[in-house]
C-alpha cells in the first residue's frame, strides 16, 4: 500500500498519470530540478525561477511517459506572461505531488523538527552542555 494517491497530469489534451506505486520516483525527478525546502520558500516569497518551475513539470510529465522538453513546458506554462498568480498555482501544483495527502490534510502529525529538547532520562540530572574548564592557578608566567 503505498502512502501517496496516483498523479494526474494532463498535456495538449491528453491525460497521463503516475500510479500511486511510483509517486515517490515521480518526486525524485522533480527534485533532481528543485527540491521541497526550495518550492516552500519560492511558495512564501510568491515569485520562483519559472525555469526551473517548468522543468520540474517537464520531469514529471516525461516520468509519466509524455515526450515533452523542457522549452515546451516553458512555454505552455508561461510563454503568454506568467502572471503571479499561475506561479503560485504551479508551485502548488509540485508540493501537491510532493507530500503526502495524509501530512496536507494533517490526520499525521508530522515529527518534530528543529533542536527541541530531548525527555529527560529518569534518574538523572540535566547536565550542562558546556565543557568544564580547567581551574586557573594564581601563578602568572
Amino acid at each position: 500500500m503505498s502512502i501517496f494517491e496516483p498523479i494526474q497530469l494532463a498535456w495538449e489534451d491528453r491525460e497521463y498519470e503516475v500510479p500511486s506505486d511510483r509517486v515517490m520516483g515521480a518526486i525524485q525527478r522533480i527534485e533532481d530540478v528543485v527540491t521541497l525546502q526550495e518550492l516552500l520558500a519560492y511558495g512564501e516569497r510568491g515569485v520562483a525561477p519559472q525555469a526551473k518551475v517548468a522543468a520540474a513539470y517537464a520531469a514529471v510529465l516525461r516520468y509519466a511517459g509524455c515526450p515533452v522538453s523542457d522549452d515546451q513546458v516553458y512555454l505552455g506554462m508561461f510563454g503568454s506572461g506568467a502572471t503571479q498568480q499561475a506561479m503560485v498555482n504551479s508551485i502548488n501544483g509540485l508540493l501537491t505531488m510532493m507530500i503526502p495527502p495524509s501530512l496536507r490534510s494533517g490526520k499525521t502529525k508530522a515529527p518534530p523538527e528543529g533542536n527541541g529538547s530531548a525527555p529527560a532520562r529518569p534518574g538523572r540530572g540535566r547536565r550542562s552542555s558546556r565543557r568544564r574548564s580547567k581551574r586557573r592557578s594564581g601563578r602568572v608566567g
